[in-house]
C-alpha cells in the first residue's frame, strides 16, 4: 500500500466515526447521521427537526439518541450509485432488464423509525430545499440538499445538450450528477403503500426521459436509437412551504410520514412510524451520461415535524 493509499484509509476510518449526534438548538432538536462513502457519494447526512426529543431506530426496537455511524454503514457498506430507473419509487432495474439491480449496492434504501413524545408534532416533511443555493464546498447549512464537485468533460461528439445549445465535439464543460439524483420515501397507511419521488434540482425541463442531454449523447456517440419510455413516476421539483414562525404547513407536497402509531416506553408515550428513503441516480435523466459517473456528490436530508 502507498503512502496515498495508506492515508485515505485513515481519512475513511475517521469518518466511519462519527456517529448520528443528539444537539439542541433552542427549542429545536436535530438528528443528525453523516456517512462519509468512498465512491461516488462523499457524505449523507439525514436530521429531523421536531420541538421535542427525538429518537431514531434502524430495526423499530432499539432506539437511540446517539445512533453509531457503524450500524448504518453495515447496511451500505458495498453500495456505490450507478444508473438505475424506476417507474414506481419501489422496484428498480437498469436501463437493460437482464441486468441485476441490487438494493444498498446499486442504489441506497433506508428505513427509519422514528419517534417522539410531542402531544402535537406527528406531522413529518422534507423540508427546506437548498440544492441550487450552495455550492460543494460549503458545510454546515440548514436543509435539504443534493449537491456534487462537478467533473470536466471533453466531449469525444457533438450532441444535443438541451433545446437549442449544441455541445461541440471537443468542447470541455463541467457536469453535475447531483441533477440527476432521486429521492423516493415510502409509507404504508392501511396497508397501502404511498410512494412521494423528489427530484430537488428542481428543473423539470431536464428531467425523465429527455430526448436532448443523456439521450442525444447516446444516440450520437454509439449510432443507435433509445426508444424513451412515454411516462415516469410521478415526480416533485419542489417541497412544502410553511408559515413562518408557525408549526404549521402551507401545502402537503412533501409531507411523508404521520406519527401516528403509540407506545408506552417507562411509563411515558411515544408517538412513531416508519419511512423508508430510496436515494438512486435516475438512468433516464437528461443530466446522466458518462462524464458525471465520476463525480462526487453530497447529500442532506432535512424531516421537519409539524402540527396537522
Amino acid at each position: 500500500m502507498n503512502r496515498m493509499e495508506d492515508i485515505m484509509k485513515k481519512i475513511i476510518i475517521s469518518f466511519l466515526t462519527l456517529v448520528l449526534l443528539f444537539m439542541s438548538l433552542g427549542t429545536a432538536t436535530y438528528a443528525w447521521i453523516t456517512m462519509a462513502r468512498t465512491n461516488i457519494i462523499d457524505e449523507i447526512t439525514i436530521y429531523a427537526t421536531l420541538g421535542a426529543d427525538l429518537e431514531i431506530s434502524l430495526d423499530g426496537e432499539n432506539y437511540y439518541s446517539e445512533l453509531p455511524a457503524s450500524l448504518l454503514y453495515e447496511n451500505i457498506e458495498k453500495s456505490c450509485l450507478l444508473e438505475v430507473t424506476t417507474l414506481d419509487g419501489i422496484n428498480f432495474h437498469h436501463r437493460e432488464e437482464d441486468v441485476r439491480v441490487e438494493k444498498n449496492r446499486d442504489y441506497l434504501s433506508f428505513d427509519f423509525y422514528i419517534r417522539t413524545d410531542s402531544i402535537r408534532e406527528h406531522e413529518v416533511y422534507l423540508a427546506n430545499n437548498i440544492s441550487n443555493e450552495i455550492s460543494y464546498e460549503d458545510v454546515g447549512k440548514e436543509g435539504t440538499y443534493i449537491i456534487s464537485r462537478g467533473v470536466k468533460f471533453k466531449s469525444p461528439i457533438t450532441f444535443l445538450y438541451d433545446i437549442d445549445d449544441i455541445v461541440e465535439a471537443g468542447e470541455i464543460r463541467t457536469y453535475y450528477a447531483s441533477k440527476a439524483v432521486r429521492i423516493s420515501t415510502i409509507t404504508e397507511v392501511d396497508g397501502e403503500k404511498r410512494v412521494k419521488v423528489f427530484d430537488l434540482s428542481g428543473d423539470e425541463h431536464r428531467g425523465y426521459a429527455k430526448p436532448y442531454g443523456a439521450t442525444s449523447y447516446f444516440n450520437t456517440r454509439f449510432n443507435t436509437e433509445l426508444v424513451l419510455p412515454e411516462e415516469g413516476p410521478k415526480t416533485f421539483y419542489k417541497l412544502s412551504e410553511f408559515e413562518e414562525d408557525a408549526p404549521f404547513a402551507l401545502d402537503d407536497t412533501s409531507h411523508i410520514l404521520s406519527l401516528t402509531e403509540t407506545m408506552e416506553v417507562d411509563g411515558k408515550t411515544y408517538y412513531y412510524g416508519k419511512v423508508t428513503v430510496n436515494i438512486w441516480l435516475e438512468g433516464w435523466d437528461a443530466d446522466l451520461f458518462d462524464s458525471v459517473l465520476k463525480d462526487r456528490i453530497k447529500i442532506q436530508l432535512q424531516f421537519k415535524a409539524v402540527r396537522k
